[in-house]
């Protein structure tokens, strides 16, 4: 009888260990694929805030601060298709700039919709 429990706990364990390993690893697996799009987005939108603050502040025309979005998209390796909008209204700028990244996952890719919009008062 001792022996039988013994065994049943030594499986319980093993199969308990196998479980957080695969459950570790599918987490890895998600955050290493995740984590560069996550990044990629933050920086473009630390970017395009300081185009549009410069914008606003210097009351530059909106095709060069469109410009300058574009150069920084491409730079920061935004999809070729992503939409860029900037307008004004006085002295408030503001940009929104919509985007799609596939991401790769086993047996399956999914669509990332990504959106930023910046509003600068220009005071």
């Amino acid at each position: 009888m001792n022996s039988i429990n013994i065994s049943r706990r030594s499986w319980s364990s093993r199969f308990a260990f196998i479980f957080v390993v695969a459950l570790s690893s599918v987490l890895l697996y998600l955050m290493i694929s995740l984590l560069p799009v996550w990044l990629g987005h933050r920086q473009m939108r630390e970017a395009t805030a300081s185009i549009v603050r410069r914008g606003a502040v210097q009351q530059l025309d909106l095709s060069d601060i469109r410009a300058q979005i574009v150069e920084q998209a491409r730079e920061s390796r935004l999809p070729r298709d992503a939409r860029i909008d900037v307008a004004r209204e006085g002295r408030v700028v503001s940009a929104h700039i919509s985007y799609t990244r596939t991401l790769y996952l086993p047996f399956r890719s999914w669509e990332w919709p990504l959106e930023i919009h910046v509003l600068d008062l220009g005071i």
